[in-house]
């Protein structure tokens, strides 16, 4: 799991099974240690900033994206709600330019909550087709 080569995390069952115990033990033992005060959340990304894609107002959603990121030593920046589409509701402009203007900002993270299934999958072949 410890590749630097960007990954698309879409569907659960799309993780390996060893991946998917690697991150729920190190996320027990993150909770755990902020819990008993032993220390903070490993700093991984410090420095950076990850963006957050809504289609969906969502106080929960939104809140606990940035709450990680900031334990992990970062920033959020919340892309959504109004901004998202114009006047008469329609989107503003196709999902894939959003993510390939956001990579291209250096964002190391994109978070999507989309309405539709499809605007996340367009989002996925761009990234590809930019890397």
């Amino acid at each position: 799991m410890s590749s630097n080569t960007p990954r698309h995390f879409i569907d659960i069952a799309d993780l390996e099974r060893t991946d998917l115990e690697e991150i729920l033990a190190m996320a027990v033992e993150a909770r755990q240690d902020l819990n008993n005060g032993l220390g903070q959340a490993p700093q991984i990304l410090s420095g950076k900033n990850v963006a957050f894609i809504s289609s969906k107002q969502s106080l929960r959603t939104t809140g606990a994206i940035s709450m990680a990121a900031e334990r992990l030593g970062g920033g959020s920046t919340y892309f959504g709600g109004e901004s998202m589409s114009d006047e008469k509701g329609n989107s503003r402009e196709p999902f894939a330019d959003m993510v390939r203007c956001l990579e291209e900002q250096g964002y190391p993270i994109i978070f999507a909550r989309l309405g539709a299934h499809r605007g996340i999958m367009e989002m996925v072949e761009a990234a590809e087709k930019a890397s």
